[in-house]
């Protein structure tokens, strides 16, 4: 078994040398088995090149990071080669998932309240009810056909092979409120007036920028992803996609509720003390921005796409500088509106290294009423020791370590009722209270009964002529409505019982 494999990295040298890609001419599972660049196929009775080894180069391997890494740690004399990704483990069932926070974190899993009982974990209807059926999963309106590049070879190991899945259609179609209700999977955001998926509901009236380490050590592989920099770039995709954005773009003027969202990338030039007779080196902080956004808030969701798409391939790749996007962060927040919940996450892999300039900065941050957060992905940190981050975030509970596979799931938290994040309370309003609130606030800034009367989850009051909230909207069933203060059920929806004008 040796010998096969050591003549397999021999010949994989050379293969770079002669510019030749492997080959597999083994006829027997053995000798196949043993070859790193090998598998056997047990359908054809052949021993076949593994995928990802016909990738040559870094680029190569890079374009297809669904089922490849580059791992510049095997064969340094070459630069590296390019491997198969292990599969992951398979999937905890969502029926086995006890707490909210571990189903919501999981494929296609919903969280559904069952009164005193808390709740139970739900498989979502279409993975559920149509699986791998691609015809009957796009028979149904409610469902959408995945495809997916990228299988398991039942050998533990990643194939190319193209596969899909069944899963939920997006609830942004639904644009009622009991519609909406109606599928398992979604949750109506009466704040922002649209149907989002159940785990968004509960996000504020937000102002969110991210700020992005840049720095060399994310150029590193990171758990399934080809480098750090570029997984973070596609936790906060997941993120954005699933948010419910305000629908405003660059320079419009937001409305009271819904989100915004920001990205800079920080790096720069470490200091460096002096040695053997040469200058000490300052350092240099730096940041970089896409040009769809510049690095400024917006709503709209095809900015906010192109904002992280452009970032992706803009990696500065430098020292671990953070100052000068503590100054651009403020700079956003000091036009941000101010019934809107201010919040900046810091994310790096490490410490960063000019933390005697952010004094100043963190100070603007916080007369601007901005909460702050840090995040460090990097399983080697330990909790209890100092970071450089403590002088930024709002409080030490606001610094969080985490998995990079994570960053997805604790952003989200950041609109869960009672999550780890979402509990930490962006401007002072419980997590818990978050859907009420923004119609509460949102519905007096509308002084007319004509502009009342067109703002989701609002209703004219005529007796005390104001816009209030309309509390009757939410319930979607006769028993419902009428157990309701105030509200009865008429024509097959919730109303208002009318109150006298005085």
């Amino acid at each position: 078994m040796q010998v096969f494999f050591v003549v397999s990295v021999a010949a994989f040298l050379l293969c770079l040398v002669d510019g030749q890609p492997p080959t597999c001419p083994h006829g027997a599972r053995e000798p196949c088995d043993a070859d790193v660049f090998c598998r056997w196929d047990a359908a054809a009775g052949a021993c076949a090149v593994r995928f990802c080894s016909l990738k040559l180069s870094a680029q190569a391997c890079e374009y297809d990071s669904e089922v490849c890494n580059w791992n510049p740690m095997l064969s340094p004399a070459s630069g590296g080669w390019c491997v198969d990704k292990a599969c992951p483990l398979p999937a905890v069932a969502c029926a086995q998932q006890a707490t909210e926070a571990e189903c919501v974190a999981g494929a296609d899993c919903t969280w559904v309240a069952a009164g005193a009982a808390g709740g139970v974990c739900v498989t979502d209807y279409c993975p559920g009810t149509h699986a791998d059926d691609g015809a009957a999963c796009g028979a149904d309106p409610r469902c959408v056909w995945q495809e997916t590049v990228g299988g398991c070879d039942g050998e533990g190991r990643y194939a190319a092979i193209v596969s899909g899945k069944c899963v939920n259609g997006p609830c942004e179609v639904f644009d009622e409120p009991c519609a909406c209700a109606a599928q398992q999977q979604c949750a109506w955001h009466g704040g922002a007036g649209v149907c989002v998926r159940q785990k968004h509901a509960g996000c504020p009236s937000m102002d969110l920028m991210v700020v992005l380490d840049g720095s060399k050590s994310q150029t590193t592989i990171f758990g399934a992803y080809p480098n750090g920099y570029k997984a973070a770039i596609a936790q906060l995709q997941g993120f954005s996609r699933g948010t419910p954005l305000t629908g405003g773009g660059v320079g419009q003027p937001p409305p009271a509720a819904g989100v915004r969202l920001g990205f800079v990338q920080f790096s720069g030039v470490n200091p460096t003390p002096g040695f053997w007779g040469l200058p000490p080196i300052a350092g240099e902080s730096r940041i970089r921005t896409s040009q769809a956004t510049q690095g400024q808030f917006s709503g709209a969701a095809g900015e906010v796409a192109a904002d992280l798409d452009g970032l992706r391939v803009l990696f500065m790749g430098e020292g671990a500088m953070l100052e000068q996007a503590l100054a651009h962060a403020a700079a956003q927040f000091a036009s941000s509106a101010e019934d809107r919940a201010r919040v900046l996450l810091v994310l790096v892999d490490g410490e960063t290294y000019d933390e005697e300039t952010y004094a100043s900065r963190v100070a603007t941050l916080e007369a601007l009423n901005v909460t702050r957060f840090g995040m460090v992905v990097h399983d080697g940190y330990n909790p209890a020791q100092p970071h450089t981050l403590d002088s930024v975030v709002s409080s030490p509970a606001h610094l969080r370590y985490t998995h990079v596979d994570a960053i997805e799931t604790a952003l989200t938290d950041l609109c869960a009722a009672g999550g780890v994040l979402g509990s930490l309370a962006p401007n002072g309003h419980p997590s818990a209270t978050l859907s009420t609130w923004h119609a509460a606030l949102t519905c007096p800034l509308f002084p007319t009964q004509p502009a009342c009367g067109g703002q989701a989850g609002c209703l004219w009051n005529a007796g005390s002529q104001q816009c209030a909230v309309d509390h009757c909207a939410a319930h979607c069933t006769a028993a419902s409505c009428d157990s309701a203060a105030a509200c009865r059920w008429d024509a097959g929806a919730c109303a208002p019982v009318q109150q006298p004008a005085a």
